[in-house]
């Protein structure tokens, strides 16, 4: 039960803006909504203050500003939750519909960022649409990490007039656990019985790793998301329905820490103006529990005049897209009067991980033309890429590349009312290293069990680039009725960015299987078969001052009618 002096009718130090509307506000552009505290007239806060002593020294509870923040002033009801409220009807009209089977949908999954209130939504909505009526204690059913993920979901499945939370997971970078992870929840989707709702609460991040170039593509190793996380088989079908949440828009943060500034009397206590700025560069993080957290920490033990080397502040980092919107759409705009074009460099330089510098500088040259859809000056587009590319020759932090594209950006006149339709996309650069390492180890394999036995050692370059693409031209003309070999490492084609992530799925999935691969399984397996050809191909290039003409094994092969 909350305490009585919270209920208490006060004039309200801080200001805060209604709007007519609320609109979903993506972090990327938020960052510029902050409302500063007041300091409130003295009148005003002397009885505040002494109501508040009074009724601390008649509670019997003295221990009450011992209870962390985050739990003193967690949300008791969901009109309390720190949300947009057509996100919150959203997953209320969803998980009701699952709870009154009026839904095919089995599975909901909440992703986005942490400490976006995925979960707090979750088990508020399940107190109001499943008052606690089980003998068991709450109609909310959590799974513990050190379960059995396949045994806590057996034991779930007649448990009706309940709602199954996996906030937790399983060590889901043991690729034995990640299939069984994955293997359960399609078991559970495809069942023809009547289950509970189950929903799966995905907090969404990147490693700081995503330029090691042994990466071919996004895995649940380097950035955790819902399609990394269930691969696209799962998250197509139509029993799977996935709502995104947003990092907490600055106005929804500003409302629940006025309250605990009212409530804490802190306009009393601290220097308004520090407290401000520290929360101005705390906002930056949307993530409302260590907000909360940071910000109580700062309060009792920090009050440094240098925010910028507050230890408080440390896990104001960016991702990869959130650092794109901020050098393609800048922050709205600048604090203390510093230019917004700035600060929105300033914050990626300081908070974007420098290892992924690179990563960050493919995406730009991806993503600049989505500006305004493209409709700006074309020497502005060249200027942004030949500086992205000197960017590439000089390495270090991306520093150039960045300035270029946010000041370059800056300089186009803004289309008031201009609907967007272009989407930020994810580079190429993973599929192309998907490919090359496809292509990599099917020329390897051929090299080693197909080549070497016969010929011994011949280069990559060779392989690749001759038998890679004659021999199966020679092949298929020999063998014409019978049987397909493809090139070596699979055709090449078009590789294009586009805005769903490339997800390394492939598991336990082969490569395009031609007959090349079933010879080298063929010989893997210790069942060589004598191949007629062997012998005559595959030989090193080498230069030579002799034509084609007097290649005595091409020769052998247009007299032998292979080759026309």
């Amino acid at each position: 039960m909350a305490p009585k002096w919270k209920k208490q009718r006060v004039n309200k130090p801080v200001k805060i803006k209604e709007e007519e509307e609320e609109k979903e506000e993506d972090s990327i552009s938020d960052d510029s909504y902050f409302e500063e505290i007041h300091k409130p007239n003295q009148p005003k806060y002397n009885s505040f203050q002494s109501q508040s002593n009074s009724q601390q020294a008649q509670s019997p509870n003295s221990n009450i500003n011992s209870i962390p923040w985050k739990e003193k002033y967690k949300p008791e009801s969901t009109k309390d939750i720190c949300i947009n409220k057509k996100k919150l009807n959203e997953v209320r009209e969803a998980l009701s519909k699952m709870i009154r089977n009026e839904s095919n949908v089995k599975l909901l999954v909440l992703s986005g960022p942490s400490g976006s209130s995925k979960t707090t939504t979750v088990k508020l909505l399940t107190n109001e649409l499943l008052p606690n009526n089980d003998i068991f204690g709450s109609s909310l059913i959590e799974y513990n990490e050190s379960e059995n993920f396949n045994n806590f979901l057996n034991e779930c499945k007649y448990k009706q007039n309940s709602v199954i939370l996996i906030d937790e997971l399983p060590n889901i970078y043991h690729i034995e656990t990640l299939i069984n992870f994955r293997n359960g929840l399609k078991n559970w989707i495809y069942s023809d019985i009547k289950l509970p709702p189950i929903i799966l609460i995905v907090s969404e991040f990147e490693y700081d790793n995503l330029d090691n170039l042994n990466n071919t593509s996004f895995g649940v190793e380097n950035n955790l998301s819902v399609e990394t996380l269930l691969t696209k088989e799962i998250t197509s079908l139509s029993s799977v329905k996935t709502i995104k949440f947003n990092s907490i828009a600055n106005k929804f943060l500003n409302t629940t820490i006025s309250k605990i500034i009212k409530c804490e009397q802190l306009n009393r206590k601290v220097d308004v103006e520090l407290m401000n700025r520290f929360l101005f560069e705390l906002f930056q993080v949307g993530d409302i529990r260590s907000i909360i957290n940071n910000f109580e920490n700062w309060i009792k033990f920090d009050k440094k005049d240098n925010i910028e080397n507050c230890q408080f502040l440390r896990e104001n980092s960016l991702n990869l897209f959130h650092a794109i919107g901020k050098i393609i759409y800048s922050t709205k705009t600048g604090e203390n009067g510093l230019d917004k074009d700035v600060l929105s460099i300033d914050q990626v330089l300081n908070n974007y991980p420098e290892k992924n510098s690179n990563l960050l500088s493919l995406s730009l040259l991806e993503n600049y033309n989505i500006y305004q859809d493209g409709k700006y000056d074309i020497n502005i587009a060249a200027d942004i890429v030949d500086n992205l590319s000197i960017n590439d020759v000089l390495g270090g932090n991306g520093e150039l590349g960045i300035i270029s594209t946010r000041i370059n950006l800056s300089k186009i006149e803004k289309i008031k009312n201009q609907p967007q339709f272009m989407k930020m996309k994810y580079p190429r650069h993973f599929k192309m290293l998907k490919m090359y390492n496809k292509t990599w180890n099917q020329i390897q394999n051929y090299k080693k069990y197909l080549i070497e036995p016969k010929l011994g050692f011949i280069n990559f370059q060779t392989l690749n680039l001759i038998d890679g693409y004659y021999i199966p031209m020679i092949y298929n003309k020999k063998k014409r009725s019978r049987v397909n070999y493809n090139r070596l490492g699979g055709k090449f084609s078009y590789i294009g960015a586009d805005d769903q992530l490339t997800v390394d799925e492939d598991i336990n999935i082969p490569y395009e299987v031609d007959q090349f691969q079933v010879e080298i399984d063929a010989r893997i397996q210790g069942k060589e078969e004598k191949n007629d050809i062997e012998d005559y191909l595959s030989d090193p290039i080498s230069d030579s001052d002799e034509g084609f003409s007097s290649d005595d094994e091409l020769n052998y092969l247009m007299t032998q009618g292979i080759i026309p």
